[in-house]
Formats: structure tokens, sequence, C-alpha cells
């Protein structure tokens, strides 16, 4: 069964399983899939699965229907394309088990020991890549396969088709000294570390001709 991959604003990624006959969407609570954005309105398009075909449609919107950045008032559409509603993204997943897009994972990712956030497949490996369009987060492994199983440059999303990203977690990088500081060391010798650390260049003996 195609299901509807989004991720809300308070980070949460979600699946709904489309059901065969017409699906309505929007921002209330008396649609079939009531999604609270912004961005949608109280009833902002319908999806119809039927026997060969998905058609989505238009409910004359304020923001407007789209899929794959083109505007609509209805048009078929296949797994692998993305349908905006405004500027909020739904993926249409495909139902085949065996391919790269199923196993993406429902859940967030995991935060890891460092600070650093997981892939979303692997969540024992740090995120190597980022994807600009849905923000699928891939380890090194992960942008490999999913390269090789299109042909596809690795720096290529085959969720959604948008630009991976690489990730600069440099900041959340700390020498072994530096963990074993934070974790053992009373706040008060910290101090003191960090005051001579900033002075004590001042005690190094004057070379000649120095003032």
């Amino acid at each position: 069964m195609p299901r509807l991959i989004y991720t809300t604003f308070d980070g949460v990624r979600h699946a709904y399983s489309i059901p065969p006959g017409t699906t309505a969407i929007g921002r209330t609570p008396n649609n079939d899939l009531q999604i609270d954005e912004l961005e949608l309105s109280s009833h902002h398009c319908t999806i119809e699965l039927q026997e060969n075909a998905i058609i989505v449609k238009d409910l004359q919107s304020v923001s407007g229907t789209f899929v794959d950045g083109e505007p609509v008032t209805e048009a078929k559409v296949s797994p692998g394309q993305i349908i905006s509603l405004g500027s909020f993204l739904l993926t249409l997943n495909g139902d085949d088990d065996g391919s790269i897009r199923s196993l993406r994972a429902e859940q967030g990712p995991v935060q890891l020991k460092d600070g650093s956030y997981s892939c979303l497949r692997h969540t024992e490996s740090r995120a190597k890549y980022e994807c600009e369009n849905c923000f699928d987060l891939a380890c090194e492994k992960c942008a490999c396969a999913i390269g090789q199983s299109t042909g596809a440059p690795k720096a290529k999303c085959n969720f959604c088709g948008g630009d991976y990203r690489l990730i600069d977690w440099s900041g959340l990088e700390k020498r072994a000294k530096d963990v074993l500081v934070d974790l053992f060391v009373p706040q008060r010798v910290k101090k003191a570390m960090n005051l001579w650390e900033q002075h004590k260049h001042r005690l190094r003996p004057k070379k000649p001709g120095e003032s």
C-alpha cells in the first residue's frame, strides 16, 4: 500500500498508508488525514487511490498544491514524487518492501553520545549526509547504497531526489583530555586551568630584543 511520508513542525516523522478511495487532507479534524500546519488550508487537497493510478486534486487551497514543484489542480502522481501543500512537503512512497525507500526509518534519528545524530536506517552510525529537501539523514554506507541503486551520484537522495549535503559535526569533536576534564575535574580547578592557559605566555622568558 502506498504511503505519504512527512515531517511535522516538531521534528516528528510520520507515515500514512493511503487506503483505496479518496483521502481528504487538511488542517482541520474533519479530514481523513489532519496535518495541523499553517501552510495547509482547512481542506487542502484529496488523494484518490484508484486501481491503477494515484490522483491528487487541489481543493482551491490558499497556498496551492504542487507535484515536484509544479502547480497542479489535478494530477497523476507516482511513488518517489514530492507533493507540496504550500511549502509543506509530502513524499509519496511505494509499496515495494525491497526498495531503498522502504528502508527509511519512520521514527526520528537517535542522538549519539558525542551529541551528533544517527543515520535514520542505522541508529548506531553517525549521519554524514542530510537531504536538502526531505531532511533524510544518511551514513556513508547508506549514501553509497542509494547511489548504486539508481546509478546516481551518492550525494543524491533517492528518497525524494534532492541533493545531499555533508553535515559538519566538527564542533562536537573533543580530545580525550577534554572529556576527562569535563567528567572529573572540579569547577574551581577548571577555572584555575583556564586562567593559566590565558596568562602562561606572560611568564615565559623574554628573548633578547623583546619589549
